[in-house]
């Protein structure tokens, strides 16, 4: 008898992948409860955007995720050339949602001691990484083709003039819209690209719903009381 195979939901096979790369082994019940909550948001989930807030993208041995809200800031208060750094871009997003260790790099000098040594761990050519980066960073103008990288459409990329961007403005905006989420939720947790096409939706479009996102954050939630199980061991 033929039968189908189960697979992980690829929401919850990041959310794994991610507790892996923290040194972290789920054990198998908390691999079903994440397969659990992730196919619980799939069923509740009218369009794939729901689902698909923050998958992240592996290149050369490390995660990028889309980079955040808070990375965004954080990378604008840097000075231009290490902004326009290709190692420091891939940094902010591999750490998008761990605002502590963006925050502990609190000047130039530290930070570019501590990229020089963490870069040694990318086993991506410099090509690859341009490639990974222009997706996860909305700037796919200038991609490059790369084995088992997928480019997808994004929206526009923030910009800024000489005047900083608000972004307390914006998430506040967010949270006042979508009830039931945290300012946390829209700065480290979802990329700066997705909090923006969220606010640019019209409330009276079928985009994402409100509760599509409070399960998002559920979701968070569930990974975050996972982690904390197995790190107290």
């Amino acid at each position: 008898m033929l039968v189908t195979r189960p697979a992980l939901h690829p929401k919850a096979a990041a959310a794994v992948r991610s507790l892996e790369s923290k040194g972290l082994h789920p054990t198998a019940s908390h691999v079903l409860w994440l397969q659990d909550a992730a196919k619980k948001i799939k069923k509740a989930s009218k369009t794939r955007t729901a689902e698909m807030i923050d998958w992240p993208l592996e290149c050369g041995g490390i995660r990028l995720y889309r980079i955040s809200i808070f990375a965004t800031d954080w990378l604008l208060k840097l000075p231009v050339k290490m902004q326009d750094d290709p190692f420091v871009q891939a940094f902010a997003c591999a750490h998008s949602h761990d605002p502590d260790t963006l925050k502990s790099l609190c000047t130039p000098l530290k930070l570019w001691l501590h990229v020089k040594g963490w870069k040694s761990q990318i086993l991506a050519s410099k090509q690859a990484l341009a490639a990974c980066l222009a997706i996860v960073m909305g700037d796919e103008d200038e991609t490059v083709e790369v084995v088992e990288v997928t480019p997808r459409k994004e929206p526009a990329k923030i910009k800024t003039d000489d005047e900083p961007a608000d972004f307390g403005f914006l998430v506040l905006s967010l949270c006042r819209r979508y009830p039931g989420t945290t300012p946390q939720y829209w700065s480290c947790e979802v990329s700066a690209a997705y909090a923006l096409e969220m606010l640019a939706i019209d409330e009276d479009c079928c985009g994402v719903s409100g509760h599509e996102i409070t399960m998002g954050v559920a979701f968070r939630s569930i990974v975050a009381e996972i982690e904390k199980e197995l790190r107290n061991g």
